[in-house]
């Protein structure tokens, strides 16, 4: 399934990514290629935090570029590891 996150540099180098559909999953990385292989891993941790058996689906929401300090990215997650299949989980109250 394909997700967007956006994904910002510190001043240090390092990257952090937000999933809009994922609130609180928030990959890292020294540098690209780490950051890139820290999403699934990331995923699958924030899955098991939230007690969920299926990810919810994808928004059709556009990728926001009115922030050049987050760089919008469509990623690949694999929901494998997951019992059940994708659905519309309700909105969580903050």
């Amino acid at each position: 399934m394909q997700y967007t996150v956006y994904a910002s540099q510190d001043f240090m180098g390092d990257w952090t990514g937000e999933f809009p559909d994922l609130p609180g999953c928030t990959p890292e990385g020294g540098d690209m290629e780490e950051f890139l292989a820290a999403i699934q891993p990331a995923v699958e941790a924030w899955a098991a935090e939230q007690g969920l058996s299926a990810l919810p689906l994808p928004s059709d929401a556009e990728p926001d570029f009115s922030d050049p300090g987050r760089m919008p990215m469509l990623v690949e997650v694999d929901e494998a590891f997951l019992t059940g299949p994708a659905e519309n989980l309700p909105e969580q109250e903050a």
